[in-house]
């Protein structure tokens, strides 16, 4: 008898293992069923041991181990895939079996006897060296990047060895097979959640009788397909929030797919107009090399103006969102039958309504949330409030709830707003909406593009969704207003700013307008001139002086009750049984469900000492009504 230890492939189990008993061996990185919790699993073998050399251990148990209920003896994963898993497993406080739930397909768990065992690379030697193998940075813009892509898949091919190309979204998927696949579609594979399950066994197994090397472009789920012969793995868009897991356990695939670059012995490298702040850290301190000169000079060839809306000459009255310039910039879009994107980050008419009288913000029934306003006025007939975050609805027609006011006024500007303002002016225009209410799948958004493109002088209001889905350049970009966002509790807010602005300047072709009434602030100096260098230098000092990333990694607890009391006593709890002496505990500034009163307790730790094993333990051990984020991307 064998007692095997085995990881089950479920988010909700923190575990990382559990002993069931087989009379026959079964090798690590195998694929069983097991029974857990009255129901029946998949799981990962990542351990083996003799029924004899644990026989006392077996014999003072007080409860019966079960014996495994089948094997895939087709499937195994390499063992350097299992330690980069194990690894980040450590890093980010979860169990080895949620990290690959992560990284590998559900429908390769449910028809696992069909995905067929890839006998060169379970059997792949990783060519041992003294020296590790080089991770790159390519900070350039979109076209020279993708020039260097091509450069580097042709000499890996050349080479006989096989590129992985990691991408954060479905449309990025199709941007990149566009730019790469020219001369070598035969040879390209791309993969994706929309890519069906008969699909993805077409393509599993086409790369597994594949003689020749193959470029994979795919999203992190499926950097797990057993390709041989890998010559390098690339993150294209690495500044992208994407690459990390929108539900517990919190993972960032970036550092999955990193760990298996170094686990297997191949370059790596991260790409992006504007690369992390973090990332540079890192090539600051020779972790990461240059792969071509780092461009921290972003000149566009576009004329660049910076509107200040508190101008007088510029506008006319504070709730006009079409400044004097946006105005003319129209006009000669018009008359040169051009095309204007305008980018707004806010859906709706107005992202905020407040009491006039009393300042009170409207919000939320169910969720407490800010609502937004659709429609004209707060008191139109038609109009109604929506939230963005429950997606709860009711009509506008009501009271202030706190001084029985009926003066609701609507704060700053949504992109419906903006297209009313346009039409109201320019009536014989055509202009297009693209955000999430008006695109709410990729083939929308696509058709919306697609007409805009195709509609002379017509004009596209759009919010940062519709930058991934403007593939061509465009003869006119506007800013309609980005300054809410200087407001947002978030750390990296300033860089995640000037990387919009940055990709919104890189579709304008002749002219690129930004409205705002922070004309002064450095961000728009910056961006004007181009200078990167400054910005970078800011922000590391802003950032060291404040112990934020990449000076530090923030640990982040939180839990929600009615009351804020209550919550807060949850994390005190934690805060006193871990030993967390260093723990900060405030309210958290975002409402969330329903209402509910979020507690959050922050640990500030220094970088090189993470992970500490009896802290990792520790959070293994927290019930599910604890949110934890390792390494989090903001306080709140």
């Amino acid at each position: 008898m064998y007692i095997i230890e085995v990881t089950p492939f479920s988010k909700s189990i923190r575990n990382n293992s559990y002993s069931y008993f087989s009379a026959k061996p079964i090798e690590v990185g195998s694929i069983v069923t097991v029974p857990l919790r009255n129901r029946s699993v998949k799981g990962l073998v990542v351990g083996i041991k003799s029924g004899k050399d644990v026989k006392s251990e077996l014999r003072s148990q007080d409860f019966a181990i079960k014996k495994i209920k089948g094997v895939s003896k087709d499937i195994f994963m390499r063992k350097e895939f299992i330690d980069a898993v194990d690894e980040t497993a450590n890093y980010f406080a979860t169990s080895v079996g949620a990290v690959i739930e992560s990284i590998i397909p559900k429908v390769v768990f449910e028809e696992i006897d069909k995905f067929k065992k890839v006998n060169d690379i379970s059997d792949e030697k990783v060519k041992q060296t003294k020296t590790k193998s080089q991770k790159y940075v390519l900070q350039t813009e979109d076209d020279d990047r993708y020039s260097e892509y091509k450069s580097i898949i042709r000499e890996k091919f050349a080479k006989d060895k096989s590129v992985i190309f990691i991408v954060p979204t479905i449309e990025d998927c199709n941007i990149a097979e566009k730019r790469l696949s020219r001369g070598i579609e035969q040879n390209t594979f791309v993969l994706n959640s929309k890519v069906t399950k008969k699909k993805l066994l077409e393509i599993w197994t086409e790369i597994n009788n594949s003689k020749k090397p193959v470029l994979l472009i795919a999203t992190p789920k499926f950097i797990s397909l057993p390709i041989s012969k890998i010559g390098m793995i690339i993150v294209e868009r690495e500044n992208s929030s994407a690459f990390r897991t929108q539900r517990m356990p919190y993972i960032d695939l970036r550092f999955f797919a990193e760990k298996y670059a170094e686990k297997i012995n191949v370059p790596f490298m991260y790409g992006d107009l504007m690369l992390r702040t973090e990332t540079l850290k890192r090539y600051d301190d020779h972790i990461f090399f240059e792969f071509s000169p780092i461009k921290f000079r972003s000149i566009s060839d576009a004329d660049q103006k910076i509107v200040d809306m508190k101008d007088e000459e510029e506008v006319s009255s504070y709730d006009n969102p079409i400044s004097k310039s946006l105005t003319e910039l129209i006009e000669e879009n018009t008359t040169l039958n051009d095309h204007l994107f305008i980018l707004n980050n806010r859906k709706g008419l107005s992202p905020l309504v407040v009491c006039g009288d009393c300042g009170t913000t409207v919000k939320c029934e169910d969720c407490s949330s800010p609502i937004v306003l659709y429609g004209k006025d707060a008191q139109e007939k038609d109009n109604y409030f929506n939230c963005h975050f429950c997606g709860s609805k009711r009509h506008s027609g009501e009271k202030c709830k706190n001084c029985d006011s009926w003066k609701l006024q609507t704060v700053g500007f949504g992109t419906e707003r903006i297209k009313r303002e346009i039409e109201k002016q320019f009536p014989k225009i055509k202009v297009f909406i693209l955000d999430k209410d008006t695109a709410k799948t990729p083939v929308q958004a696509g058709k919306i593009v697609k007409e805009f493109y195709e509609s002379p002088s017509a004009i596209m209001v759009g919010t940062e969704l519709a930058l991934l889905y403007l593939h061509e350049p465009v003869e006119n970009v506007a800013v309609s207003t980005i300054d809410s966002m200087f407001s947002s509790p978030d750390f990296r807010v300033k860089e995640r700013i000037l990387n919009i602005l940055l990709k919104a300047r890189s579709k304008a072709k002749q002219n690129f307008l930004i409205q705002t009434r922070n004309s002064e602030h450095d961000i728009f100096i910056n961006l004007k001139a181009g200078n990167l260098t400054n910005f970078y230098r800011t922000e590391f000092i802003e950032r060291k002086k404040y112990n934020f990333p990449p000076f530090s990694l923030i640990i982040k607890i939180s839990t929600s009750a009615k009351k804020f009391e209550i919550a807060e006593n949850e994390i005190q709890k934690v805060k006193d049984s871990f030993d967390l002496k260093n723990m900060i505990i405030f309210e958290s500034l975002i409402t969330r469900n329903r209402g509910m009163k979020t507690a959050v307790g922050i640990l500030i730790l220094e970088k090189e000492s993470w992970p500490q094993k009896d802290l990792v333990e520790k959070f293994k051990m927290l019930p599910p009504k604890f949110k934890l984020e390792i390494d989090a991307e903001s306080l709140f």
